[in-house]
């Protein structure tokens, strides 16, 4: 398999992720935010979005014109956002976050958070934790349960939210984005 985090992640463990992901994305909510507390209502997800990427941009230093161009493309994306489904996802999922035994995953070890988000965010988070192979593999056993979201369109806003999110403690943004 591919060695991602530290972590030899085969087939098996792949096919394990589709079906933890497959299970929680069977809870669906009408609001976003952190789980148990007050939720946000879906139509303010591509404002709050649009303003969050801002904060972000200025916190970030947003002075090089490649994260502007990069601001610029995800906030355009967030005008063509509709959701009204929210389901459970760790924003930091990362394979080092699991106890893996013999090839197969046994436990979720570090969990920091769970977030109500759309679904669309966590497929592009696999795109980052996933080789190309890896990540059609889990397309076909997702795909079995749940229909794929569309993510060309929204992918420029999502991927710059975890870039400033810190996910994977990337620092350039170019290759990040790219």
């Amino acid at each position: 398999g591919a060695v991602m985090d530290g972590v030899d992640v085969g087939v098996p463990m792949v096919d394990q992720l589709a079906g933890h992901l497959i299970a929680l994305h069977k809870q669906a909510y009408a609001g976003f935010g952190v789980i148990n507390s007050q939720l946000s209502p879906s139509n303010v997800w591509p404002t709050q979005l649009h303003k969050t990427l801002k904060k972000s941009a200025k916190k970030w230093g947003g002075v090089s014109k490649q994260n502007d161009r990069y601001l610029k493309q995800a906030l355009a994306a967030c005008e063509t956002i509709q959701t009204d489904e929210f389901i459970p996802m760790m924003p930091d999922l990362r394979w080092d976050l699991f106890l893996a035994l013999d090839g197969k995953l046994h436990a979720l070890v570090d969990l920091d958070a769970f977030v109500l988000a759309p679904r669309e965010l966590d497929i592009v988070l696999l795109e980052y934790i996933l080789t190309a192979e890896h990540f059609n593999r889990f397309i076909d056993v997702y795909s079995e349960h749940h229909s794929i979201p569309e993510i060309n369109h929204v992918r420029p806003a999502y991927r710059l939210l975890l870039f400033y999110m810190q996910i994977l403690g990337e620092v350039d943004i170019d290759e990040w984005m790219n």
